[in-house]
C-alpha cells in the first residue's frame, strides 16, 4: 500500500518541482493536453500525449522514488574484479545510474525530450531503473505510470502550481526520495 501510493505522490511532487523552474516545459506539455479540448482525460488518451509520459519519465530519472535498490547474491557472483559470495547483499545505486554523463548528456538538466522518439528506443534498459528491472521489477510499474500520467495531466487542466521560492529543493533519502521540508506550492487557476 505504502509502496503503490507515497511513490506516485512523490513522483508527482517531484514533477511539480521540475515544471516550476522550467516554464518552458509546463507549456510544452500544458498545450499538448489542451488539445485534447478540455475534456477529461482518460486512458485512451495517454497515446495522445506523449510529452506528458515524458515529463513524467524525465522526473523518475531525476528522482527515483526508489532511489537504491537491495539484491540478494544468489550465488558467487564477481563484478569489476571484486566477487561477492552467495548471500551478499548487493546496493544498486539507482539514482546515481541515472545522473551519469555517460548515460545521459548534461545530466542534472530537467530534458523531457530524452523520452520522445528514438532517443528512448535506442537507450539500453539498464541505464533506467526507476522500478527496478528483471525478475524482481515493481509489480507496479504499469499501474504507477498509467496513475501518474492521468494525475498529472488532470492536475494541469484544473490548476497551476507555483512554488513561493525559487530556492532549490534538497533531496531527503528515506525508504523513498522525498523533497527535504516538503514542497511548498501556491495553487491558482491554470
Amino acid at each position: 500500500l505504502l509502496a503503490g501510493h507515497e511513490t506516485t505522490a512523490n513522483a508527482l511532487t517531484w514533477t511539480w518541482y521540475e515544471l516550476a523552474r522550467d516554464p518552458r516545459t509546463y507549456e510544452v506539455l500544458r498545450a499538448e493536453i489542451a488539445a485534447l479540448g478540455g475534456r477529461r482525460v482518460t486512458l485512451d488518451d495517454l497515446p495522445l500525449l506523449p510529452y506528458n509520459l515524458a515529463v513524467v519519465e524525465e522526473t523518475l530519472r531525476l528522482h527515483p522514488p526508489a532511489y537504491m535498490l537491495g539484491r540478494l547474491c544468489a550465488r558467487d557472483f564477481t563484478l569489476a574484479g571484486h566477487t561477492f559470495p552467495k548471500g551478499s547483499i548487493l546496493t544498486v545505486n539507482v539514482r546515481g545510474i541515472h545522473r551519469r554523463a555517460d548515460y545521459y548528456p548534461d545530466p542534472d538538466a530537467f530534458a523531457p525530450e530524452r523520452w520522445l522518439g528514438d532517443a528512448k528506443k535506442h537507450r539500453p534498459r539498464e541505464r533506467y531503473l526507476p522500478f527496478g528491472a528483471g525478475p524482481r521489477v515493481c509489480i507496479g510499474q504499469h499501474f504507477a505510470l498509467l496513475e501518474a500520467q492521468l494525475a498529472l495531466a488532470t492536475m494541469i487542466q484544473k490548476v497551476k502550481l507555483r512554488r513561493p521560492s525559487p530556492a532549490p529543493v534538497a533531496s531527503d533519502p528515506q525508504i523513498t526520495l522525498r523533497p527535504k521540508g516538503g514542497m511548498p506550492m501556491i495553487v491558482g487557476a491554470a
